[in-house]
């Protein structure tokens, strides 16, 4: 994390740095914590917004958030203050036309979503149904993508279908 804020406009640098945290957070609780206390979750975040334009980027950024949010409350609501929320939403939006976009995509809105009513709501305000939807569409004929959308809609879902 340290490399990534001392050479900020290092596109290289941070995206392996972003590919870091992803590997070094992949379902592991030790590093899912100690990432979060060297403030991984803001980095990243911060990454994709300075960075809005850049495919390679968001597809790295969408699976960090994954990997760092996934079944950790802590770096959920981290992420979430953070902006991630709407970062998907924006990874969705302008790369969902790419498969990997849309596969990471979907996997950090799941990651996000699952049992995190703030994060729920964010994404759902950030029109992220709309796109998992389009989504769905755009990639019909991939059952891999559509299990993957579809995940994505029910972590989503479930807090909004459950207080309507």
């Amino acid at each position: 994390c340290r490399a990534m804020l001392a050479f900020p406009s290092d596109r290289q640098l941070q995206l392996r740095g972003i590919q870091a945290i992803a590997n070094l957070s992949f379902m592991h609780q030790a590093n899912q914590a100690r990432l979060a206390e060297a403030g991984a979750a803001k980095l990243v975040c911060s990454v994709l917004e300075q960075h809005e334009d850049d495919k390679d980027l968001h597809c790295e950024g969408a699976r960090a958030m994954d990997s760092l949010a996934w079944s950790c409350q802590a770096n959920q609501e981290r992420l979430g203050q953070a902006g991630a929320c709407r970062l998907v939403a924006h990874t969705l939006e302008s790369f969902g036309r790419n498969k990997v976009a849309t596969l990471q995509a979907c996997r950090a809105t799941a990651s996000l979503a699952t049992n995190h009513g703030r994060n729920q709501d964010a994404l759902a305000k950030a029109g992220t149904c709309r796109l998992l939807v389009e989504a769905l569409v755009r990639f019909a004929g991939d059952r891999s993508l559509i299990c993957e959308c579809c995940d994505a809609l029910v972590a989503l879902l479930y807090h909004v279908a459950a207080n309507q």
